[in-house]
């Protein structure tokens, strides 16, 4: 009999103050007259666990029009005969799986609710994802959500537990690296070790610092992956989905789905709440309510799933609506880091923000509005479940229409995805004068579009705008102005006082780029502490820096000696570099002092490196990142050789910092945003 009163439970609502437009008269001290049956009114009673559920949400299937019970479980839900296929009633409540009657008018229809066990099974096995396109089972959830599933392979949540770069800085190894000749050329140790999404020990090349190397200090020598007791919460939120024990878990866990489809369906629809908690993810931040009842179906239990809607009523689902899911409450469960470091002037109490896409998100102008609105986009399908069954056969299994758009891509779209968000969000504006033989440049960045700062989420990254001036195709040589910080990447950097006529390892074509610098600091109005008046200009990190020239090499001796197309003027610091739009041997093209700037939260480790992972960091040199609706604005000056100079520039989001990727053999990830011509 239990199993039986179960196989008819169903969905329930997004919140218990989820009060429909259509609402009962009634008060929970008494229930209103109850109107005589008719074609356009069914009457219900809820009941959830034969107790008179007071605030149930009930509408017909497919209509968007809700009402809720009174004190008495009553209510009269209008009929709309628009809504193609099978006529039901669905009922729900945030504590209890919804249930779906078929519509009688001539009859009090009673839909008697049952509230989950609130209690987390560690012993479920979560879903599988399963493959867009392919049938599967009713078991994998791109069985019946098809075009959902479609966009979830695309998504950067599907590949993060496997992804190689995750791997790379949380074993300390280097994947692409997968000779031992390659290895040694970096300086790295070829071993066995761990093999991420497989059992067994495979050689893998170990340089560098990582994550569990940080966490487990006793580790004298790699591979680390073998001997780690701590593991530096990374699975809590690139592996959720290992199945067990939720929460610290190691990152080489991750087998088969958890592996293979990372932050996917059924973790993120098993998350019941966001908790008041400071740690991401499973660990802390995501409550996740995994199913304790024994019931049909293949887990071998009744199943439960949370979803942004209330009004679903296949048994099969289980599903509780929660507003999580419409608000952009879920994202903040993982999109928010700290870690602990040596109080600092720019970390005072010793928390250093490494991630604070929530925080920006939750505190700026866009506040309220959902994530999902700008990285979810919309899908063209009658529903989630696709569209496929609807008109004339809509009915229970297959779910009714929705209104247009209701349905949310779930590639998640960002900075790594085809959609390119940076470029809805930002604008670029030049402003260009010739005084004399100068050509002057001014260029206006402006954050208009994003919730956020940007760039956000991951700290290694970084907005590079780069500026170029030509005459009749021929480049103008710059002779002052904003530059590009060192985060922009260099081969080598000397200060005045040194040997500038020596470079050992510069190649013909690369350049020599010098900066004078003023010794006043330079203001800027920045996210939370750095913003303007927050810190003094001295303790914010970036010093004023004007370019002195650039010059080219045209030939190296075998020990380093250049000959320049032009000697180099005075300076304070000068770099070796490539020149723009290079891309030497596949790496990163160093862009330190090129005409432009930056905008990035850079993080240093205790030996200097900017823009270091988040594990390795000891303080923030500066953040310059750009908040929502705040512009920066830099000059910079060339020598122009006509009268209408062609002025170019762009912004280039770079996802790490040079140095990382040759240390890991990672292709360079510089990808333009934006780009204007005057």
């Amino acid at each position: 009999m239990k199993t039986a009163r179960h196989l008819a439970l169903a969905v329930s609502l997004a919140s218990a103050g989820a009060v429909g437009a259509c609402q009962t008269s009634e008060s929970a001290e008494g229930a209103a007259p109850v109107a005589a049956p008719s074609a356009t009114v069914q009457r219900v009673r809820v009941t959830i666990d034969g107790v008179p559920a007071f605030g149930a949400s009930v509408s017909q299937g497919g209509a968007e029009r809700k009402v809720t019970t009174n004190g008495q479980g009553d209510a009269e839900v209008p009929l709309d005969p628009s809504v193609p296929g099978e006529r039901w009633i669905v009922a729900s409540f945030p504590t209890a799986r919804a249930r779906g009657v078929r519509v009688d008018p001539s009859t009090r229809l009673e839909l008697e609710l049952h509230a989950y066990a609130d209690v987390d099974d560690p012993a479920y096995r979560f879903g599988p994802p399963g493959r867009a396109g392919v049938a599967g089972t009713a078991a994998e959830c791109a069985h019946c959500h098809g075009a959902i599933s479609a966009g979830f392979e695309e998504s950067a949540h599907s590949t993060s537990a496997s992804n190689p770069r995750v791997h790379d800085l949380y074993a300390g190894t280097a994947a692409a690296r997968d000779t031992d000749d390659a290895c040694a050329d970096v300086g790295g140790t070829r071993v066995p070790g761990r093999t991420p999404g497989a059992d067994g020990l495979t050689p893998r090349c170990y340089v560098g610092d990582s994550a569990l190397a940080r966490a487990n200090p006793s580790c004298a020598a790699p591979p680390c992956d073998v001997t780690a007791t701590k593991f530096a919460g990374c699975a809590d939120c690139h592996a959720p989905a290992i199945d067990g024990a939720l929460g610290g878990r190691d990152l080489l866990e991750a087998r088969d789905a958890a592996f293979d489809g990372g932050v996917h369906c059924d973790l993120c629809h098993k998350v019941e709440s966001i908790r008041d908690l400071g740690a991401p993810g499973v660990a802390g931040k995501l409550r996740v309510l995994r199913p304790s009842e024994p019931g049909p179906g293949p887990s071998g239990r009744l199943p439960i799933t949370f979803g942004p809607y209330g009004d679903v009523g296949l048994p099969r689902m289980g599903s509780v609506g929660r507003t999580i899911f419409k608000d952009g409450q879920l994202c903040t469960g993982c999109h928010e880091l700290s870690v602990t470091v040596a109080p600092s002037v720019r970390a005072p109490d010793g928390v250093l923000a490494v991630d604070s896409t929530s925080t920006e998100w939750a505190e700026g102008p866009m506040a309220g509005v959902p994530c999902q609105s700008c990285h979810g986009g919309r899908l063209d399908v009658a529903n989630a479940a696709g569209g496929e069954h609807h008109d004339p056969n809509a009915d229970l299994a297959s779910g009714w229409p929705r209104p247009p758009g209701a349905v949310h891509d779930h590639k998640f779209c960002g900075p790594r995805g085809e959609r390119d968000l940076a470029a809805l969000a930002l604008t670029l504006d030049l402003s260009t004068r010739v005084v004399g033989a100068t050509l002057e440049v001014d260029a206006t960045l402006t954050n208009r579009g994003a919730g956020h700062a940007l760039p956000s989420g991951e700290s290694m990254r970084a907005l590079l705008l780069l500026v170029e001036a030509t005459c009749d195709g021929v480049a103008l040589a710059p002779t002052g102005g904003d530059v590009v910080p060192e985060l922009g990447g260099a081969y080598a950097r000397k200060v005045a006082g040194e040997d500038w006529s020596r470079w050992p390892g510069a190649r013909i074509g690369q350049q020599l780029r010098v900066v004078t610098r003023s010794g006043a600091p330079r203001d800027y109005d920045g996210p939370g502490r750095f913003a303007k008046g927050a810190l003094p200009a001295s303790e914010k990190g970036l010093p004023e820096e004007a370019l002195a020239g650039v010059r080219t090499i045209t030939a190296v001796t075998p020990d380093g000696l250049v000959t320049l197309d032009a000697p180099l003027p005075k300076g304070d610091v000068i770099v070796l570099a490539d020149a723009p739009g290079s891309t030497p041997d596949g790496r990163a093209a160093r862009l330190a002092f090129t005409p432009g700037f930056a905008f990035a939260r850079a993080l240093v480790d205790a030996s200097g490196r900017v823009q270091a992972p988040h594990f390795m960091a000891t303080d923030v040199l500066f953040d310059d990142r750009l908040m929502p609706g705040r512009a920066a604005v830099t000059h910079h000056a060339f020598a122009s050789t006509c009268e209408k100079p062609k002025v170019t520039a762009r912004i280039v989001h770079r996802a790490f910092p040079p140095w990382l990727s040759d240390e890991r053999g990672w292709a360079p990830r510089d990808r333009v945003e934006v780009e204007v011509t005057r």
